[in-house]
């Protein structure tokens, strides 16, 4: 598909420069070379690649009272290009994605609005420098995808953080350690606001010998201002504790320690996962005090990749209200304050059609406020995918 779209439009190109008129004249055979030379020249280190996601979607709400029951038809478009050795080391990507609103945790459309055209936005703009003299240091800026390595406690799988990132890998692959300091920016204010950003690193190490790959990683996020920022309303605060328009944790500081272990010479690939986090900065008044930690722990057997993989997982996760910041948490799962399963299947029909099905049981973690923990809070979700790649 990429090969036949890269020849149509060079093609394309190529006949409009070709019947273009150049000092009234047809061009030369000669003209001709240098035009397809150039063209070669463009299209040497372009690549394009997407996908397209169909989804049914049934949310379950414990108290129907005050959320029904909803069926939802969805779909998901993403398309790339990357333009590699723009200069030796340098590579410059771009990918759109479709998604209902300006919400950084979702890529999904759902079937509505009487047939009203979707929106498309920029979900990746960046640019990668990749030192010819030293392949394992990369430096990016831009609206990047996420550099560190974690499961969706913290970050939603969509969010694709902005500002600057390096990834600095040392020793050989079977025994590698990386860093990857990153500044990223959250908000520009031109009002009475602070500028709200974050300041993070993460160290980790690899180790591929032995009956196991095992993998360890400790990330902190120093969050700025983010308790007084456009995320202190009752629509962005998913989960935290607010009072008015300040997030009550106070501060997020955030310590996030994950490992995972692929274990080798099992008729299926078996992998564990294990993630804690824990706000190293919040402070919020009673009775919403010391809601600062998350975990999750999972287990996936099999893979997914060529025609007949399979695979099944389980996770369960646990994340208090001011563990994280809620407006980047997984958004499927409910945000913060949240604790529950996630159980997940797939089937690959073709190396480019994915057969994927997921199950939620979710509940309100901890009251707040003062208050109780509301059954509006508990609910069951299931989604039906299928993924074509292109």
């Amino acid at each position: 598909m990429k090969t036949v779209l890269k020849h149509a439009l060079a093609g394309a190109l190529l006949l409009g420069m070709a019947a273009a008129p150049v000092a009234a004249a047809e061009p030369s055979a000669k003209g001709l070379e240098e035009r397809v030379a150039a063209l070669e020249k463009v299209w040497k280190g372009l690549a394009m690649k997407g996908d397209f996601r169909l989804r049914y979607q049934g949310d379950d709400f414990a108290d129907e009272a005050t959320a029904k029951t909803r069926h939802r038809g969805r779909f998901r478009l993403r398309v790339g290009v990357e333009k590699k050795e723009v200069l030796p080391g340098l590579k410059v990507g771009l990918r759109l994605a479709s998604g209902e609103t300006n919400d950084a945790t979702s890529t999904n459309q759902s079937f509505d609005d009487h047939f009203n055209r979707k929106n498309i936005w920029i979900d990746q703009a960046y640019v990668l420098y990749t030192p010819p003299t030293n392949p394992d240091l990369t430096l990016g800026g831009g609206k990047v995808a996420n550099p560190f390595l974690s499961t969706d406690i913290v970050w939603d799988s969509d969010v694709n953080p902005e500002g600057l990132y390096a990834s600095w890998a040392m020793g050989p692959k079977a025994s590698r350690f990386t860093l990857v300091p990153a500044l990223l920016v959250l908000e520009e204010e031109s009002g009475s606001r602070h500028d709200t950003y974050a300041g993070a690193v993460q160290a980790r190490f690899d180790l591929g010998a032995g009956p196991a790959d095992f993998t360890a990683a400790v990330a902190y996020y120093d969050f700025q201002q983010v308790e007084e920022s456009q995320l202190a309303t009752s629509s962005n605060a998913r989960g935290n504790t607010i009072s008015g328009s300040f997030l009550t944790a106070g501060d997020f500081d955030i310590l996030d320690a994950y490992i995972r272990v692929k274990v080798k010479g099992l008729p299926l690939p078996v992998e564990l996962v294990g993630n804690y986090v824990k706000n190293l900065g919040e402070d919020a008044p009673s009775p919403d005090s010391g809601l600062d930690t998350a975990f999750g722990a999972g287990v996936k057997a099999g893979k997914a990749g060529t025609a007949g993989d399979w695979y099944l997982s389980y996770l369960y996760k646990s994340i208090e209200a001011n563990a994280v910041v809620g407006f980047f948490a997984d958004s499927d799962f409910g945000f913060a304050n949240k604790k529950g399963h996630v159980v997940r299947a797939g089937y690959t029909i073709h190396k480019n059609v994915q057969f994927d099905l997921s199950g939620f049981s979710v509940k309100q973690k901890d009251p707040v406020g003062g208050g109780v923990v509301s059954p509006n809070n508990e609910f069951k979700l299931v989604q039906v995918d299928l993924v074509f790649k292109f």
